[in-house]
């Protein structure tokens, strides 16, 4: 076992399969829950995460205890790599930089000033493949590494043919390039849904990727220490396409609706992706009124699982409604979009917030775009929509 005063500088490479320079019998013997552990302070960084949050991307059914994590972290800690806990918050975990290089890190610190050809040939050469296909935790997790790569991709474009990368260093990078000189250009980013389940994330998922008309793909999050972790890593607004939420994210109080209503609403502030609630007994949550509930929230759809997920096969086309081009879907998500624009403003002119004569104004471009919707093509009804979600919902927010 290596010493802890005196631990030769460990080199960490999950560009690809994971790696140790110098390796020692006691890294190599690593099992696959300490090296997933070991993946996540990688991807956490550089921030530190709680035994609680690491033990929520470990779970079969349920989170593992922390005591569980501890192990992991033991044997993390006893093959030589250096973990440091706060003196301040000694429940938070990180890797130490200073004991520890990680080519991961290396590759997001120095993209933005990689300027010449050298050192784009030298971060290049630091992708063995992609960390989501070699590694078993959330994809997700990738986010801040995958823009990096992107960043790397697109300054190889910019080179001349004569410094690029030379093969093999290139080819392993080709599924992401689009230059046509290089390689014929990648098909087109397929969707990407937050699916948002305690219990059931992986039968939605299943179910919103089962028409085949709608190709996409879902990133499972299980916990709200999941939630918290996601919002620090990716711009969940850019990164997905769409959301399918549960209300009860608490196991240990059924009918706490709280928590996942709290997600739908940061969705509905921070991002313009649509949503829908998937959850067990909704009615719970979100009264009967669903038409009213709907605007609150700005849900395009509220699914009802049912005893024993039963209505579970409901989903493929609420996804059609949330991702699709079809007149019908965008109808149905334009009509969310003014029908909570329209609520916000309606509580801003109660609270008093703006005047009789801006409340009468907004009220007749409410009708106008609703007259549009109904009776008009998409593409014009789809203008006057925006134009009026965009110029009243931000004077018309409100914390209800």
């Amino acid at each position: 076992m290596a010493s802890d005063n005196a631990m030769p500088r460990l080199s960490v490479k999950v560009l690809g399969p994971l790696e140790f320079d110098p390796v020692t019998p006691e890294l190599a013997a690593l099992n696959g829950q300490a090296r997933k552990v070991l993946c996540l302070l990688v991807t956490a960084w550089p921030k530190s995460m709680t035994a609680k949050a690491m033990s929520s991307h470990l779970r079969a059914d349920r989170p593992l205890d922390p005591s569980a994590i501890h192990k992991f972290l033991k044997q993390l800690k006893d093959a030589g790599i250096r973990i440091r806990q706060a003196a301040s918050r000694p429940e938070q975990y990180s890797l130490d930089p200073d004991q520890v290089t990680v080519d991961a890190w290396t590759l997001q610190q120095e993209i933005r000033d990689a300027a010449s050809p050298e050192a784009v040939d030298r971060l290049a050469r630091l992708w063995r493949g992609d960390p989501q296909e070699s590694h078993e935790i959330s994809s997700w997790r990738w986010a801040k590494v995958h823009r990096a790569r992107d960043m790397l991709v697109r300054l190889i474009e910019g080179l001349p043919g004569t410094d690029r990368p030379a093969d093999p260093v290139l080819w392993r990078l080709a599924p992401h390039l689009v230059d046509s000189s290089m390689q014929p250009g990648p098909a087109a980013r397929r969707p990407r849904i937050l699916v948002v389940d305690d219990i059931h994330a992986a039968t939605v998922a299943n179910q919103a990727m089962a028409d085949p008309r709608i190709e996409c793909d879902c990133d499972q999050i299980e916990s709200i220490e999941e939630w918290m972790d996601l919002r620090d890593i990716v711009d969940v607004g850019s990164y997905y396409q769409a959301a399918l939420i549960d209300l009860h994210l608490d196991r240990d109080s059924a009918f706490d609706d709280k928590l996942g209503l709290k997600i739908v609403d940061w969705l509905g502030a921070h991002t313009e992706i649509p949503v829908a609630v998937v959850s067990s007994d909704p009615g719970t949550g979100l009264d009967r009124e669903r038409a009213r509930q709907r605007a609150e929230h700005r849900l395009v759809a509220i699914v009802d699982k049912g005893r024993k997920n039963r209505y579970l096969n409901e989903i493929p086309e609420v996804v059609r409604l949330l991702l699709s081009n079809d007149d019908d879907c965008r109808q149905a998500r334009l009509e969310t979009w003014l029908l909570h624009a329209r609520r916000r403003l309606q509580w801003a002119h109660f609270e008093g917030r703006i005047s009789a004569d801006e409340f009468a104004a907004a009220e007749e471009e409410f009708r106008e775009a609703e007259i549009a919707l109904r009776y008009e093509r998409v593409d014009h009804a789809e203008n006057l929509v925006q134009a009026y979600y965009q110029k009243w919902r931000p004077r018309g927010s409100s914390s209800r």
